[in-house]
């Protein structure tokens, strides 16, 4: 668990100034400023910290050395505060149980569940189904693929991995081969480099090759149905060996191969303009 903490999904955040500009601090009884400690501050004094301008805007970050660049950079702060107790913890998080389908409420009972499990002899192999986590949750994992596919990439050619800096060499060969469309229907293809040194941030910068994938087979399904042909589950297989591998030979597997991702992929993506094979077309 501490793996999935440290790598994909980070439990903790730091808020400015939680219990507001002025506290009362138990050693002294008396409301100090919590910016400068400096004693029964006014709201003169705590709107030259810019306390007001603050708390009308985004005061949460992931870590604790973003909060200590807010209280410089923001709050012009030379000397930081005591701020161990701004830390917050989320623990109340439901999920599911892939081996025994179980539900658990918070992250310490499914990190004693997992445990039991994997102590037991379970291994990714036999996980099926996804972590179900609220959809806020969700969106906070990173650098991550499905869990019912972890054990299909751990035996493919360039298995996942988080940390090795040859899936990132072969995201690299990825991201030449993409090609996505924009609003317009126009394509466009990514960059080439993933030096985040060398690109502008975007919020829709692609990191995993899952999103990569997803995306391009999301546009490749778009392209098919303007020219009135409904991909088939061998047609998204072909696409995805051809981006990954840029070989149609089928000895290399994808994700796609997955029967299970790929009837998520469709269900998803079904929301949009792709219908599923045993629907029939729309008409045009």
């Amino acid at each position: 668990m501490r793996h999935e903490k440290s790598l994909h999904l980070n439990l903790e955040s730091w808020v400015c100034a939680p219990f507001g500009g002025s506290v009362l601090l138990p050693s002294t009884d008396r409301v100090h400023c919590a910016y400068c400690n400096q004693l029964d501050p006014t709201l003169k004094h705590l709107e030259e910290h810019k306390h007001g301008l603050c708390q009308q805007q985004t005061r949460s970050f992931r870590r604790k050395d973003h909060l200590v660049q807010h209280l410089r950079v923001f709050h012009r702060l030379e000397t930081i505060p005591l701020i161990d107790d701004w830390r917050r913890v989320v623990s109340e998080i439901p999920s599911r149980c892939g081996f025994c389908d179980g539900r658990m409420s918070t992250w310490d009972e499914r990190a004693d569940h997992l445990t039991f499990h994997f102590r037991k002899g379970c291994t990714m192999a036999n996980w099926t189904g996804d972590h179900e986590f609220p959809p806020e949750i969700a969106a906070q994992v990173t650098h991550s693929v499905p869990p019912y596919v972890l054990d299909f990439e751990s035996r493919s050619f360039v298995p996942f991995s988080a940390t090795n800096g040859a899936v990132n060499d072969h995201l690299s060969q990825m991201l030449s081969r993409a090609s996505f469309l924009d609003a317009a229907g126009e394509h466009q293809t990514t960059p080439e480099s993933l030096d985040p040194e060398l690109q502008p941030v975007q919020e829709d910068n692609l990191q995993t090759y899952t999103e990569v994938l997803t995306r391009h087979l999301s546009h490749y399904a778009q392209q098919m149905m303007r020219d009135g042909v409904i991909p088939t589950d061998e047609m998204f297989q072909l696409e995805a060996r051809q981006l990954l591998f840029d070989s149609e030979d089928q000895w290399n597997q994808t994700m796609a191969d997955n029967l299970e991702w790929l009837a998520k992929f469709r269900e998803q993506t079904a929301k949009g303009p792709l219908q599923t094979p045993e629907q029939p077309p729309m008409d045009r």
